[in-house]
């Protein structure tokens, strides 16, 4: 029996070492979407891509050439320029050219002096500003954050004790009339704002992690029948065990006759982060779960194990500097640590991501949204043995992957988060692909109180000095630096005109073009259809030699193997779309399949 254990013998098998290709998950130029850059909510944003299970590293590094590049966990896109209201692009930069500017400088010298003493800065981790530009203390967003959750608790309450009223008299034979069944329905009304004085009442320094609801005590402040206390309390109570939706959002914990609803805290708006930093202690904990039963759970020990690696370790051993801090480091007054990690989900990182969110976008990630989209990976080495296997869940890469200290170049290539802490405090992470010659640049996420250090600029010159080092001491053959969306004219992604010299995909050509004034000048001015005028413009396969394609590849179903000339229309179409903007010769390196 093959790998998957589903293909009958002689059908051909998909290949543990190639790339896959989701055909079930394909985005072409008639799928839209808004921008984040102009702000258009209209569907003016055009890609082209594909969802992929697993990706080659090797096969990635190629795709780059192509003008694609990974998005999120398991999505590989390339921009549709001519179709969208802004240009993006992909840009990169040859580190063997690579030359610091002024102003490069100027960060890295601040980010000295800071640690030095010589700079000081008024932090204040207890105070974000918004783009109200009012200043709220993070303890009263927290205490916000635990009302909001409250308030949807007993709002769950009350629709789970009508459901349940109904339940009860269909599975358990309450014998209830549907006149005693809407009198018991009318007279739940729950008041909840004894507890919300509780949260008022609390002290900054008291901030729980998780607030528990007893909801026995809610409920017997309820003037509610005896029928209701011995006969539908229980029914409600497994109603609530077995509600999938509910179980989603809240947890509940059952003792000998007490019944809680767990609020947790990183499921909340906003984070006491440097407080519950303080909390995350490197011991073993036990939670329940929705039936009641004991479940094994560790808190804090990645944090642990990322402090350690950055100690155990001189940051100067990751980076070959542009500008070394002249200060002995026994005399500085903050110290600065590095560490790199596989990119996978720890607490720590994750409340780092939705603070960050949440006061530069002003938007409100869930941690599975954050898993999905920094963590969860589809990148493998080939050389791993770990890895040499077929994946079912594009969302579960990390089962396999554990969150160790990778040292300053990791065995294998992949994803990787670059932590920087500053005094043992992790004020940003960078999420980083390290391919065979290419390194790059997913996304950067830093404490907002950090943020007079300019982290987007410090970290972008810190990665190019990594890759100085990997060069030097590792891999000879890692030379070009590329990073995700840039857009002439955008704040958010300004700080990428600043590497020099820079280098941008021509999307007619698909060579790499040196940006200039005058590349800069065409593309706000959309008066191009090639970035450079010398090269020959790529041409796509033909419709004769996409027809021999379809004829000849394979796609693989949860059953057997099958003729892709045998699929849908629906199925088919797309798939060519994707294979003409990619080439026909990158159709060897993927397997497909359709789940």
């Amino acid at each position: 029996m093959d790998q998957r254990g589903t293909e009958a013998q002689g059908e051909p098998r998909m290949d543990p070492l190639k790339s896959v290709i989701n055909a079930s998950k394909i985005y072409t130029k008639a799928d839209g979407n808004s921008c984040g850059y102009c702000g258009s909510k209209e569907d003016t944003k055009r890609k082209i891509g594909f969802k992929t299970t697993k990706l080659n590293v090797e096969h990635y590094e190629k795709l780059l050439e192509k003008g694609f590049m990974r998005h999120g966990g398991a999505t590989v896109d390339k921009p549709l320029n001519h179709l969208s209201c802004c240009h993006v692009f992909y840009p990169r930069v040859d580190i063997t050219e690579f030359k610091i500017s002024k102003q490069q400088k100027k960060h890295m010298k601040r980010f000295n002096q800071y640690m030095n003493g010589e700079r000081e800065f008024t932090i204040e981790p207890s105070n974000i500003k918004f783009r109200s530009d009012k200043q709220i203390t993070v303890a009263s967003c927290m205490k916000n954050a635990f009302k909001k959750e409250i308030a949807k608790i007993y709002q769950q309450i009350k629709i789970s004790l009508d459901r349940a009223l109904d339940y009860g008299n269909r599975n358990f034979g309450t014998q209830l009339t549907v006149e005693e069944i809407s009198k018991l329905k009318k007279d739940i009304k729950l008041d909840f704002s004894e507890e919300i004085t509780k949260v008022d009442n609390l002290e900054d320094e008291d901030m729980p992690l998780n607030m528990n609801c007893n909801i026995k005590e809610l409920l017997s402040k309820q003037n509610l029948n005896e029928t209701f206390k011995e006969v539908i309390f229980p029914i409600f109570m497994n109603y609530l065990r077995n509600n999938i939706e509910f179980k989603k959002d809240f947890k509940i914990i059952d003792t000998e006759d007490e019944y809680f609803f767990m609020i947790e805290g990183s499921k909340c708006d906003m984070h006491l982060y440097q407080h519950n930093l303080d909390k995350l202690e490197d011991e073993e904990k036990y939670e329940y779960d929705s039936h009641g039963e004991k479940q094994h759970c560790v808190t804090g020990r990645e944090t642990q194990i990322a402090i350690d690696a950055g100690k155990s370790r001189d940051y100067r051993e990751f980076f070959k500097e542009f500008c070394p801090n002249p200060v002995p480091k026994e005399k500085r007054k903050h110290h600065y640590t590095a560490s790199l990690h596989p990119a996978v989900f720890t607490e720590e990182t994750c409340l780092l991501y939705k603070l960050f969110d949440k006061h530069i976008f002003d938007s409100e990630p869930s941690s599975a949204s954050y898993e999905r989209f920094l963590c969860s990976s589809c990148l493998f080495d080939p050389k791993d043995p770990k890895e040499k296997r077929t994946f079912k869940e594009p969302l579960k890469l990390d089962g396999d992957r554990e969150f160790v200290d990778s040292g300053v170049y990791p065995e294998y290539l992949g994803s990787y988060h670059l932590h920087h802490r500053i005094d043992d405090v992790l004020f940003a992470v960078t999420v980083i692909d390290i391919l065979p010659k290419t390194m790059t640049s997913r996304f950067c996420l830093y404490h907002p109180s950090y943020r007079f250090l300019s982290p987007g600029h410090f970290t972008a010159v810190r990665e190019i000095e990594y890759m100085r080092m990997i060069r030097e001491k590792f891999n000879k053959n890692l030379q070009y630096y590329s990073m995700m969306d840039f857009v002439t004219g955008c704040s958010k992604t300004e700080y990428k005109e600043h590497l020099h010299p820079i280098y941008l995909k021509c999307p007619s050509s698909l060579d790499w073009v040196l940006f200039t004034n005058e590349i800069k000048k065409k593309i706000e001015n959309r008066d191009y259809e090639t970035l450079d005028e010398s090269s020959k413009p790529f041409e796509p396969p033909s419709t004769l030699t996409m027809t021999e394609w379809v004829s000849n590849k394979v796609i693989h179903t949860s059953e057997r193997a099958l003729p892709l000339s045998k699929v849908k229309r629906s199925v088919v179409d797309p798939l060519t779309e994707v294979f003409k903007e990619m080439g026909l010769e990158m159709s060897e390196m993927f397997d497909l399949e359709y789940k």
